[in-house]
């Protein structure tokens, strides 16, 4: 049976602060110098999605397409990304069962997960056994449920999660974060360092739009200080589609050469977004190449963003 993730449907309305065509004349994809994507490449971040299986929670802001774990297996190989980590959706809640059951189909040796849980109720018991499972991170993610927290209040969460978590191993704190907020992190990264953990923003920051200035925008000057600036602190390259209706990407350039170049392609993760929740019908193969592209022949470089840098992040082992 086909899953209904295969139906297209329109993209919904988002604020866009230009015209593309104003920041797209000098990004002309270089295919004489394409770089490969590695062997055994990493993608930091995917869902897998079965409301029948798996209720959604209750008060989920939307009501997601199925996203079958065969698919996001397919999707893995069609664009040569074979291993995964299962990043917790907001409609599941707390509820992991769906993410922890795709890693445990395909085992610890090609994936990860990242789930969501109160700090306030888990127990130690329950930590060390998602550790076991697989899982490398804890998500907060206030995005997806449009929630804004002030400063203090941001920081106060994170340490929750940093205190109950600090004794995992190698864990990570995955932010979905509007940029704005990101600067009440900084006071916060050199005491998660010494406690051994990682600081992951998603989506490139969520900025709210592209511009050629990306300064313009709250956040984005503090994103690039922070990823230079401290070895804890990574952000993932990924859901151009949220930002611009750029169907080739070519206008995420100013986006995403900054932050490879911040440390020299060390700090980035790269990722599909798959199954892209509400940009369904996205085609990611022009994302990988655009970002093989924007590596500038250093296959160093892409093979950190495509692969390092998660295996480094999220504790994986060969």
């Amino acid at each position: 049976m086909q899953s209904c993730l295969l139906r297209a449907r329109p993209l919904p309305k988002y604020p866009y602060r230009h015209s593309f065509r104003a920041v797209t004349a000098s990004t002309t994809v270089r295919h004489a110098s394409r770089l490969s994507v590695p062997p055994s490449a990493w993608d930091s971040h995917i869902h897998v999605i079965d409301p029948e299986k798996y209720p959604l929670a209750e008060g989920a802001t939307y009501k997601p397409h199925a996203a079958l774990l065969t698919d996001a297996i397919k999707h893995a190989h069609k664009i040569g990304v074979p291993n995964l980590v299962f990043v917790q959706v907001s409609t599941f809640g707390t509820d992991n069962s769906c993410q922890l059951d795709g890693l445990k189909s395909i085992g610890l040796s090609k994936g990860r997960a990242v789930i969501e849980f109160d700090p306030s109720t888990v127990t130690r018991e329950q930590l060390q056994s998602f550790h076991k499972q697989g899982v490398r991170g804890v998500r907060i993610n206030l995005k997806s449920v449009g929630k804004e927290l002030t400063g203090d209040e941001l920081r106060t969460l994170v340490m929750q999660y940093a205190q109950v978590t600090k004794a995992m191993e190698k864990w990570a704190i995955d932010l979905h974060i509007a940029l704005h907020m990101i600067p009440h992190l900084e006071p916060l990264l050199s005491e998660l360092q010494d406690a051994g953990m990682n600081v992951v923003i998603d989506h490139m920051g969520s900025p709210p739009g592209l511009k050629r200035n990306m300064s313009d925008f709250p956040g984005w000057d503090v994103m690039l200080r922070l990823l230079r600036q401290n070895d804890n602190f990574h952000v993932k390259i990924s859901a151009p589609y949220r930002f611009s209706r750029d169907r080739g990407f070519a206008s995420s350039e100013v986006v995403v050469r900054p932050l490879l170049e911040a440390r020299q392609g060390k700090g980035v993760l790269w990722a599909s977004d798959w199954p892209h929740t509400r940009f369904y019908d996205t085609d990611i193969k022009p994302w990988v190449d655009r970002c093989l592209d924007w590596c500038d022949g250093d296959q160093e470089v892409a093979n950190a963003l495509f692969r390092d840098n998660t295996k480094l992040v999220l504790d994986v082992v060969e």
